[in-house]
């Protein structure tokens, strides 16, 4: 699905808080995907490059990992590039 994805890690200004960027590039065009992330984690903002909507589905407890959310993705077109 992805043919490749490129993640920036970096500080927040007062070095209490870790950015994190990822853009994702996909092969196929998708109307959506989901994904999961540790609930300790603030999503600010989703980015599609067509109009795209996201929400969090879910909360669950793994049993491998902490509590998780996850959040689906969805676009009216088929989107190539996904930036969180």
């Amino acid at each position: 699905m992805a043919s490749n994805a490129n993640v920036y890690v970096g500080f927040g200004e007062s070095y209490n808080s870790l950015i994190v960027k990822c853009v994702i590039n996909f092969g196929t065009p998708t109307r959506g995907f989901r994904f999961s992330v540790n609930t300790a984690f603030a999503i600010d903002n989703i980015e599609a490059d067509t109009d795209s909507e996201w929400a969090i589905t879910k909360e669950w407890q793994p049993q491998w990992q902490y509590k998780s959310k996850e959040i689906e993705v969805s676009a009216k077109t088929p989107m190539q590039k996904y930036t969180r």
